[in-house]
């Protein structure tokens, strides 16, 4: 209306172009939250729903650009000396559909960035933690999706869509300036007022957290970060929203101007008196639309600078080699359940650590299973009688010789089968060198059996040992 044809061509190109990269950076924004859902939590969870919010923004811009004027403006007609004009009302299909997603998520991406400053309030002045905060994510987005979505209604109901011929898209508020203060203008103020005073007193509280309370260096730069973190996505978003805001005051305060200047021009171009005269005249200049369209699209990109960091590029390498997260996440929980890591968390510094056996059996111990029924056995032995039965334990499982010599284990058993009484007919000398033969044979059918049998299983800390060691006492 108020432009030439190539500068009409030249924004539009440079609308689609800005629309693209808003498009990717809160696409990589959405996907990454995907990828771990787990990982972006309140209060920070609002700034998610915020890119989704200015995605569909940026793509309904995107196909305003492929569309071009088609569906913003009717067609002219020639025949019927009818020119292009401009779509207004709820008749065009197209041009409402594109209306309704343009403005209502414009309005739900500055509502869910009021909702962002409430939850950093709520943690940063009450000391509200997660979990209390993720209560009321009802009520959060029952606000989000309810604000834009009455309004939107209203608007339909009062049939106030209009349809830009400069992006492509249909909106409220373009020429009527009525629905640009009441519907566009009031409700982003408003938005920004509650946002930023919330945000100034979350900021302020961490502040005098930092100074008044003292924590340690790591804590303490850990704040600061989160803090600098807070005050870069805010005047990242609150800058192009002022711009807008900006824009669209100095448009409903010189749209008047601007209008009659058109009919003015219109009527010298085709020689028709004017129905008054105008005393003042002004076009508007085509930087002030491209800022506007700039800055109501670059307020979606500062999302991808909270979710941009090394922890993303790791999730997303590991998501291209096809690795799962809920691997790494069982393990770290079966670390978290192992009893000696809890012992290590719990335990005293000075006390040691009481390790148990799992019931997993390695060289050189046994299992738990395996252990008792040893521990049974030995009572069994134990019970039975003989500081030589508890001898012939220790040093293995014996057998008879191969050249018809009994080793101490079938000698024991020849000795269980005597009479009660028999050893003491056993002379000095018999008994000397009966030990010191018992000991000789013992000694090389130990070696043997060493040497042939597979390596036994020696249980540490039952009962077993304790025999061992009254065993060795006794001897």
């Amino acid at each position: 209306m108020y432009f030439r044809r190539e500068e009409l061509s030249f924004a539009r190109y440079f609308i689609g172009l800005i629309s693209i990269i808003c498009l990717s950076a809160t696409l990589f924004t959405f996907l990454t939250f995907l990828i771990d859902v787990t990982r972006f939590r309140y209060p920070e969870r609002p700034i998610i729903f915020y890119a989704v919010c200015y995605m569909m923004v940026s793509l309904i811009f995107f196909i305003g650009f492929l569309l071009e004027d088609r569906v913003a403006c009717n067609a002219s007609s020639p025949a019927q000396y009818k020119a292009s004009t401009v779509t207004q009302g709820s008749h065009n299909k197209a041009c409402t559909m594109l209306f309704m997603v343009l403005y209502f998520f414009t309005m739900a991406g500055s509502v869910w960035w009021v909702i962002l400053t409430i939850t950093w309030f709520l943690a940063a002045v009450p000391k509200w933690g997660s979990e209390a905060i993720e209560k009321k994510a009802l009520l959060f987005h029952a606000s989000a999706w309810g604000i834009p979505g009455t309004l939107t209604i209203i608007l339909l109901v009062m049939n106030k869509i209009e349809g830009d011929n400069i992006s492509g898209v249909c909106f409220v508020g373009l020429y009527d300036v009525d629905a640009l203060r009441y519907f566009v203008l009031a409700p982003l103020c408003l938005y920004v007022v509650v946002g930023v005073s919330l945000l100034l007193a979350g900021i302020i509280s961490l502040n005098r957290v930092r100074i008044e309370i003292p924590l340690e260096k790591e804590n303490q730069d850990k704040l600061v970060k989160f803090m600098i973190r807070i005050g870069v996505f805010s005047i990242l978003y609150l800058v192009p929203l002022l711009v807008v805001i900006g824009c669209y005051f100095y448009e409903q305060a010189y749209r008047g101007i601007w209008e009659t200047t058109w009919i003015q021009e219109r009527c010298r171009e085709y020689h028709i008196p004017c129905p008054y005269q105008v005393t003042q005249m002004s076009r508007p200049d085509l930087i002030l639309f491209l800022m506007k369209y700039l800055m109501a699209l670059i307020v979606g990109i500062p999302s991808i600078f909270w979710v941009g960091s090394k922890k993303t590029c790791f999730e997303w390498a590991s998501f291209f080699h096809g690795r799962r997260k809920k691997e790494i996440v069982n393990e770290s929980r079966q670390v978290l359940q192992e009893p000696d890591f809890a012992q290590s968390l719990l335990r005293d510094p000075n006390t040691p650590i009481i390790r148990k056996s799992r019931g997993t059996s390695t060289q050189g111990t046994s299992t738990h299973a395996s252990s008792t029924q040893l521990a049974m056995v030995d009572d069994q032995r134990s019970k039975a009688g003989s500081v030589h039965s508890k001898v012939s334990s220790y040093h293995g499982s014996l057998h008879r010789s191969r050249d018809g010599r009994y080793t101490p284990c079938s000698y024991r058993g020849m000795e269980e089968r005597l009479p009660h009484g028999s050893m003491s007919r056993l002379t000095d000398h018999s008994r000397h060198s009966s030990s010191h033969r018992l000991n000789e044979q013992s000694r090389h059918s130990s070696i043997r059996d060493l040497s042939n049998n597979p390596m036994t299983h020696i249980t540490h800390g039952t009962s077993m040992n304790r025999v061992i060691e009254e065993d060795g006492t006794s001897a």
